[in-house]
């Protein structure tokens, strides 16, 4: 999607090649730490079905409150009416609020990895008006939530050609990995904070630690400028974000 002049991003829906635009956050968080966490409660040793109900019980509380303060923030800082919003809390460890420009939602998973650890996850999705999403008004309701910026796509994405094109760049600033397969590769330049992540329908734009929305909107046109060609296309498969 093309950004006009005044730094706004105008709908993905706008743009042939983009999909759905997303902002995607994760947190661990120990066990032990959830709310609903008691004396005589024991941590499950692995993760299955049984132990992601018991984690989604623990969390009930925190959920809800959560839900309940974002749904706050969104009326104070976007004055969405009653009938605007609609709210989810379906205490099973999932809950997600709609409304006429996005939809938030938030979840928290037993941490297959370390069963001592659950993972939140955020996410705002269903971009209908992604000015609304880069405005100072969204990151008041989201003050360092999100890490990622996701972006789908309608077509597929020719790893082979987008890593040889960048080969041919032979730019030393430019840190490139993928693998033998070439189903996905790792973009990073040197003093451009972030790193993209291509795959054949996604494009992520990942920091280390969660960032505006705005911050990671240049980050990803600073990396689209640096990555230029000698024809002056992007060799990032996207006009701009």
């Amino acid at each position: 999607m093309n950004v006009p002049s005044s730094g706004k991003a105008p709908d993905a829906a706008s743009n042939s090649f983009v999909e759905s635009l997303a902002l995607i956050g994760k947190r661990s968080s120990s066990v032990k730490s959830l709310n609903g966490f008691k004396k005589g409660h024991s941590i499950p040793d692995r993760a299955n079905t049984s132990s992601q109900i018991f984690i989604a019980k623990l969390a009930e509380e925190e959920l809800s409150a959560d839900l309940n303060d974002v749904f706050k923030r969104m009326r104070s800082e976007f004055q969405f009416k009653r009938t605007q919003m609609t709210v989810f809390d379906s205490k099973d460890g999932t809950g997600s609020i709609a409304t006429p420009w996005f939809s938030y939602s938030i979840s928290i998973e037993h941490d297959p990895s370390d069963p001592a650890s659950a993972v939140w996850r955020r996410a705002v999705e269903k971009i209908s008006n992604s000015d609304a999403v880069f405005s100072e008004a969204f990151s008041e309701v989201f003050p360092n939530v999100f890490d990622t910026l996701e972006l789908r796509t309608f077509t597929k994405v020719d790893i082979e050609s987008l890593v040889d094109s960048l080969e041919e760049l032979d730019d030393d600033r430019l840190e490139l990995e993928y693998d033998h397969g070439l189903t996905e590769c790792h973009v990073t330049i040197e003093g451009v904070p972030g790193e993209i992540h291509i795959d054949a329908r996604t494009l992520r734009m990942v920091h280390s630690i969660p960032r505006l929305p705005s911050y990671m909107l240049r980050s990803f046109l600073a990396i689209q400028s640096a990555l230029l060609g000698s024809s002056g296309v992007s060799m990032v498969p996207i006009d701009a974000l």
